[in-house]
């Protein structure tokens, strides 16, 4: 009994080391894009966890876009092969393998024209697993399209609205207060010291002095002289013709 206990023991942990370990899932994103019509866009694919094999079927709809290549970026540029094919319209298969784990990073680009006809509005590029699987450093292959998340590429097709430039509010000039001009306060004249004169008396007039030049003043009194000589001699005259 205990050696049938044993072996059936022994059977089970080899079925568990047999079935593919089921690992944390991991996220396909594919982005959010803007474009107008006739526009080229660039459509990436990344992984936020390690893979190392998949194929993997992206849609889009051919009356919005029409697609034109892939390109190898990040992870597919990394594995040892990495191919894709536009099977159907609307329909591209994208295969790649390595031998080692590739690290999470941007997995595949889809480069694709808008349409010169396409309507305004949003459209996507959806995203679906036939397989996918990362493989650890002993070889042991862990499968995971049922656990992984995948977010379809989502593109806006439309005009961009435009920018409007913010309001200025208008500068308010600072009102000045008017300056007051300084009073200026009469001036009195001093006051007159002099002592009044008593009644009934008249005040001497100033008298003004002049200057006299001194050649000036010898004509005047030679003139002075010269008249009283000539009056002395008309008196003189005078008396001569009385006598």
């Amino acid at each position: 009994m205990k050696k049938v206990l044993a072996l059936v023991l022994c059977v089970a942990m080899l079925a568990c080391f047999a079935i593919p370990a089921m690992a944390e899932g991991v996220t396909l994103n594919g982005g959010e894009y803007t474009a107008k019509a006739g526009d080229a866009i660039e459509v990436i694919v990344s992984a936020d966890g390690s893979l190392s094999a998949g194929n993997l079927i992206f849609k889009y709809d051919t009356a919005v876009l029409k697609f034109e290549k892939m390109k190898k970026v990040g992870m597919s540029s990394d594995a040892d092969s990495a191919i894709a094919n536009e099977a159907d319209a609307g329909e591209i298969l994208f295969a790649f393998a390595s031998s080692a784990p590739l690290d999470a990073g941007e997995l595949v680009q889809l480069n694709f024209t808008v349409n010169a006809d396409a309507a305004d509005g949003d459209t996507e590029v959806t995203i679906e697993i036939d397989n996918l699987s990362v493989a650890d450093a002993q070889g042991e292959t862990t499968d995971l399209k049922e656990t992984t998340t995948l977010n379809a590429a989502k593109i806006t097709i439309g005009e961009e609205a435009p920018v409007e430039s913010p309001v200025e509010s208008p500068v308010e000039s600072p009102v000045e207060s008017p300056v007051e001009s300084p009073v200026e306060s009469p001036v009195e004249s001093p006051a007159d010291t002099s002592t009044d004169a008593p009644a009934g008396s008249t005040a001497a007039p100033a008298s003004t002095a002049s200057t006299t030049n001194p050649k000036t003043g010898d004509a005047g009194v030679a003139a002075f002289a010269a008249i009283i000589a000539a009056a002395a001699a008309a008196a003189f005259v005078a008396g001569k013709k009385k006598a």
